[in-house]
């Protein structure tokens, strides 16, 4: 989960005062690098087509209360499924528990499970807005960069060229 294109994890816990439940050994490095977020109640009754999991995932009060209705050992499965998936980091809102079975399977596939204060769909939107400012940000940077690299060369290039001019004009 570690490119050089990205928001890295850290910043993200950091602008929005997330806790961390449990921190993969990757932590440092993990970087989002899509700006959508999904809340994953049809993956936790475990339908997992089109699931996308490059996106941060998040539980609120529905997805809690709907595992706490569910046997131990079936939250396991639920989660061992999930977390196989790699997602960048797992975020709990409403400062809830994660739950023994959530976080034995985020130690058993190394997630990073977080936790924030305030409401599902207020942490969902904000992450939204934030992971697009930070992304087009970097679109931007990362175009101007590529144009000025493009323009160097094509200096170089123009260069070379009137070099091998005047050197076959010197000649005649």
């Amino acid at each position: 989960m570690t490119d050089v294109f990205g928001v890295p994890l850290t910043h993200l816990v950091e602008e929005f005062k997330l806790t961390v439940a449990y921190e993969s050994s990757d932590y440092k490095n993990i970087r989002v690098t899509v700006e959508d977020v999904s809340r994953p109640g049809l993956q936790l009754a475990g339908y997992f087509d089109h699931f996308e999991p490059m996106r941060l995932q998040v539980l609120g009060n529905v997805e809690i209360s709907y595992l706490h209705k569910l046997p131990y050992e079936q939250q396991r499965v639920i989660f061992d499924r999930l977390f196989s998936y790699k997602i960048p980091a797992l975020i709990i809102s409403r400062d809830m528990e994660p739950g023994s079975a959530c976080l034995e399977m985020a130690r058993k596939h190394d997630i990073t499970i977080l936790r924030c204060m305030e409401t599902t769909s207020y942490i969902v939107s904000s992450l939204i807005s934030s992971l697009i400012i930070f992304l087009c940000a970097f679109v931007g940077f990362f175009k101007f960069y590529m144009q000025e690299k493009l323009r160097k060369h094509d200096e170089k290039v123009a260069a070379a060229a009137q070099t091998a001019t005047n050197e076959e004009g010197g000649n005649e």
